[in-house]
């Protein structure tokens, strides 16, 4: 009644689940569909487990971060990409603030400090917002 010979059959319906509702997705999205939509919540995990709590309400609810510098100074090009988990792709990206755009990420040179929105939809009608700050300083390069 536990460990992975009593999880298996659970994880293995699920995938047969996304499976029939989206027959064109590849084994990795059906993957990745699952892992995202799993909790970090498991205590006193082995070593290699991934500790994530399994639950098949799928697909989870949409989830997005920015991953990039949050000090900048003169003439450094920085980069900053979304990090978006769960949902249904293709996703679509849009950027405001210091470096405005669209797509996966956002690159170039700052002027001041300030911050980025950035806001996500997904090809079931879900959205997300991420936030973050960056600060500006004439000795820094991107960090």
């Amino acid at each position: 009644m536990s460990g992975t010979s009593f999880a298996a059959p659970y994880v293995a319906g699920v995938a047969a689940l996304l499976y029939q509702k989206y027959p064109t997705d590849s084994p990795d999205q059906i993957h990745y569909a699952i892992r995202d939509g799993a909790s970090p919540v498991v205590t006193n995990h082995g070593p290699d487990s991934p500790n994530l709590l399994f639950y098949s309400s799928l697909p989870a609810p949409m989830y997005a971060s920015i991953i990039g510098p949050t000090y900048a100074g003169p003439f450094s090009d920085c980069s900053w990409t979304a990090d978006v988990r769960a949902g249904r792709g293709p996703f679509q990206c849009r950027w405001s603030g210091l470096i405005s755009g669209t797509g996966s990420g956002v690159s170039g040179r700052i002027s001041g400090s300030g911050g980025f929105l950035l806001q996500v939809w997904d090809a079931l009608g879900g959205d997300a917002t991420a936030t973050t700050g960056v600060t500006f300083y004439s000795g820094f390069t991107c960090q």
